[in-house]
Parts: structure tokens; C-alpha cells; sequence
């Protein structure tokens, strides 16, 4: 074996040794680790869009804007599943029962519905719906770039439901 062969196994080694180590860090933050902060930053932003969907005046665009393609068309698709207020309080109830379940510890089957499932379905109906409400076709999408954080949120609240009871002491 030459000297440059011998050279490129041992840069060969490295690499694989420092993919490893970076396969068992990602594994351990997506597996190891508790949801706490995760959750606690998805019980706000589902409050903070509650407080957003009851700001004075219309998010949501009317019947007749809807028709006319005028309003915010983000929320289109949004607005024909529910009406804002509806949204509003969904968001709302679900944030609070998050925060108040962190704050008081509480993992009882009536938070699981709450904050797990009822997270997952708004956050993913609400993502799906604003991405969905700006496509045409693919030859001219373009997703709002805006919504990536929604998105990660979507992935957040997905996650939160699959390891549920990671932070049980039992």
C-alpha cells in the first residue's frame, strides 16, 4: 500500500468516525431528550395566533373577496373550513391547556387530546391550508416563504404527539 493510499484511508476513517459521532448527537436530540421547550414554544404560538385571529378586524376573507380572488388568500382555504373566531378559540383553548399542563405538570389522557391531537390538527390544517392556498400548479408555485416557521411547527406539534409520554416519570 503506498503513502497516499495509506493517507486517504486514514482521512477515510476520520470522516466515518465524525459521521458517526454526528449520527449519535442527532439521535440523541430527536430520541434522548425531553419535549419541554418544544412544547412550551408551541403552547405560546398557538396563543399567539389565537391573539392574531381576534386582532379588530378581518383576517380571513370574506364570501364575496373569496369570489372576487381579492383579501388575503393565505387564509382562503382556512376561512371555508371554519370561521376566524372558531379558529381563534381552538388555538387559544389548545395553547392554554399546553402552557397550563408544563406549568402544573399535568399528563392526563384529556391533555393528550387537547395538546397532542388538537395541536396536530390545527397546526397541520392551518399549514396545509396556507401553502395549499397559494398553489396554481407546479410550474408556478412558489410557497410563502413566511410560512417555514408554521411549518417546523407542524413538524413540532407531529412530533410532541409521537413521543407523548417521554417526560412520564414512571
Amino acid at each position: 500500500m503506498t503513502l497516499t493510499q495509506k493517507r486517504f484511508n486514514r482521512n477515510k476513517d476520520i470522516r466515518c468516525a465524525g459521521c458517526a459521532i454526528h449520527k449519535a448527537r442527532l439521535v440523541y436530540l430527536a430520541w434522548g431528550t425531553d419535549l419541554i421547550g418544544t412544547r412550551f414554544i408551541l403552547g405560546l404560538s398557538s396563543l399567539a395566533w389565537a391573539v392574531m385571529l381576534v386582532w379588530p378586524g378581518a383576517l380571513f376573507p370574506s364570501v364575496a373577496q373569496m369570489a372576487a380572488g381579492t383579501g388575503r388568500t393565505t387564509y382562503a382555504l382556512m376561512a371555508q373550513m371554519a370561521p376566524e373566531l372558531l379558529w381563534a378559540v381552538l388555538f387559544g383553548v389548545q395553547g392554554i391547556c399546553t402552557v397550563m399542563a408544563l406549568v402544573y405538570d399535568i399528563r392526563t389522557r384529556l391533555v393528550l387530546w387537547v395538546e397532542g391531537i388538537l395541536g396536530c390538527l390545527l397546526w397541520t390544517a392551518a399549514t396545509i391550508s396556507c401553502f395549499a392556498s397559494h398553489f396554481r400548479g407546479w410550474d408556478t408555485y412558489q410557497p410563502p416563504a413566511a410560512m417555514a416557521a408554521e411549518l417546523m411547527l407542524t413538524v413540532a406539534a407531529w412530533w410532541v404527539l409521537v413521543r407523548y409520554r417521554v417526560e412520564d416519570k414512571t
